[in-house]
């Protein structure tokens, strides 16, 4: 039997929806499915080629077709119905009553955002952390040893970071001296714009390490006693490695994410990118590196939000709905 994702990926719309379709078609391999991508956006197909995945360039018949992009319609939906047996959805927004026969959305939030099953009564919900699409890496994952002493602070916006967030994230913590022995760990996306320009600006700094084209960002994460991070799926890794976490919401869909989490004590929300000042900042920080016992609660919270193994159960209801 063979799956064929729909996703894209670039320097508007980031790699989020590339990272995770990768993710679940890397278990529907390990089960014996082929799988196939169809997909645009230059930077989203270069990450598919690297990760040995097949593209298309237009659809044909299949026994699965997995969607993960944004501003669909049920047009859409209804002539893909043409082409598969089984319809699945990754869903972040529930925006209207998705034709499709399996919904994943594995957010915190999910079971608040009113699903239906309006249009057909046997459609599966898979809502709920529990579904939560996360790469191998961060399954039985070993977990961060919390450090009494701050030493390592992530920085990580996404893949396109779009407003250039993680250069005014630099700058606001380096105009500081009091932080000028933490090292940055800073993480430049496929599809940063102006990336060469922010290179050359973040080596007039000191005790920054650049990272770029990661393999394996868990090992990144694990290294970090803080991360400032931008409150897309990048949240639920931190969470799953046990990283005190900044959130900055980037995105209309990212907010109710990102405040419900700090509402729940996983993760300290400072608001939108638009919004952020040194004060805001400052603040956060400096309360969360003097208050060890605060942290270690916070990674204690984290650990039982996500177990890393949502790609497992979303294949095994797949299969079984086959």
């Amino acid at each position: 039997m063979n799956v064929c994702f729909i996703a894209s990926g670039g320097s508007k719309v980031g790699l989020g929806h590339i990272m995770r379709c990768m993710a679940l078609a890397s278990e529907f391999k390990k089960r014996g499915f082929g799988v196939l991508f169809f997909s645009n956006g230059s930077k989203g197909i270069k990450r598919l080629q690297e990760n040995n995945f097949v593209i298309v360039d237009e659809l044909t018949i299949h026994d699965i077709i997995v969607v993960d992009k944004y501003g669909l319609d049920e047009v859409f939906f209804d002539n893909l119905r043409r082409h598969c047996k089984i319809l699945v959805y990754i869903d972040d927004t529930n925006d209207f009553d998705y034709p499709v026969d399996i919904i994943i959305n594995g957010s915190l939030i999910a079971h608040s955002l009113g699903y239906n099953k309006y249009n057909n009564p046997n459609k599966k919900m898979l809502l709920g952390t529990k579904y939560n699409i996360l790469r191998d890496e961060f399954r039985n994952i070993n977990k961060i040893i919390v450090r009494e002493k701050v030493k390592n602070i992530m920085i990580t916006t996404g893949g396109a970071d779009y407003y250039n967030t993680t250069s005014r994230i630099v700058n606001i913590i380096r105009s500081n001296q009091k932080y000028d022995e933490i090292n940055l760990n800073v993480i430049i996306g496929d599809s940063f714009l102006n990336k060469n320009n922010l290179k050359n600006r973040l080596k007039e700094f000191k005790k920054i390490r650049i990272y770029e084209n990661v393999n394996k960002i868990s090992e990144i994460m694990l290294l970090s006693d803080i991360a400032i991070s931008a409150g897309g799926g990048t949240i639920y890794e931190l969470c799953a490695c046990g990283v005190v976490t900044l959130g900055v919401i980037l995105a209309k869909n990212q907010e109710p994410i990102v405040t419900k989490m700090d509402e729940l004590g996983y993760i300290k929300n400072i608001g939108w990118y638009s919004d952020l000042t040194k004060n805001k900042i400052f603040n956060t920080l400096d309360i969360l590196i003097n208050d060890f016992e605060k942290r270690k609660n916070m990674i204690n919270k984290q650990r039982t939000l996500v177990d890393g193994k949502g790609t497992e159960k979303i294949v095994d209801e797949v299969i079984q709905s086959i």
